[in-house]
């Protein structure tokens, strides 16, 4: 048979044994196809077909292996994507609530100096209210600014 070993040098990888199997019945079957019987001949060629069918079986796999390690490396890829935007998505909210806190502690302390406002206003409107009545007391019958007042 004409197994051949790899050496370390070479690119070329050693034959399965389901390929030394099907090379040496290939052999076989185009050496002697007269010698050979009927049924032994079938037999051998259904041997043959059966490694075909498996190395297919086996390459189909190989093939499968790859392709599922390269939906692994794109799911890998995405989890980090999708975490990288969690980060960045996570960062802008917080800059958004304390943007938010802020504003709603200016309009808390807006909220108080209007109050403190409107009391000055009040103050200061009841006191003009006084000095005009005064001075229409003055004004008509001459009294005093200290008597108008009271």
């Amino acid at each position: 048979m004409n197994a051949r070993k790899v050496t370390p040098g070479s690119s070329r990888q050693s034959p399965t044994p389901l390929q030394v199997i099907n090379r040496a019945i290939t052999e076989i079957l185009e050496k002697d196809k007269a010698v050979l019987e009927k049924p032994m001949k079938h037999w051998l060629e259904d041997i043959v077909e059966y490694i075909k069918r498996a190395e297919d079986k086996e390459r189909k796999k190989g093939e499968n292996t790859s392709v599922v390690a390269e939906v692994s490396t794109q799911q890998l890829v995405t989890k980090q994507d999708i975490s990288d935007i969690h980060y960045s998505l996570s960062k802008q909210l917080d800059g958004i609530v304390h943007t938010v806190n802020a504003a709603l502690y200016n309009v808390e302390q807006s909220t108080i100096e209007l109050n403190m406002l409107k009391e000055v206003t009040y103050k200061v409107s009841k006191r003009i209210g006084k000095v005009n009545k005064a001075t229409i007391k003055i004004a008509d019958t001459t009294q005093l600014y200290c008597d108008a007042l009271s």
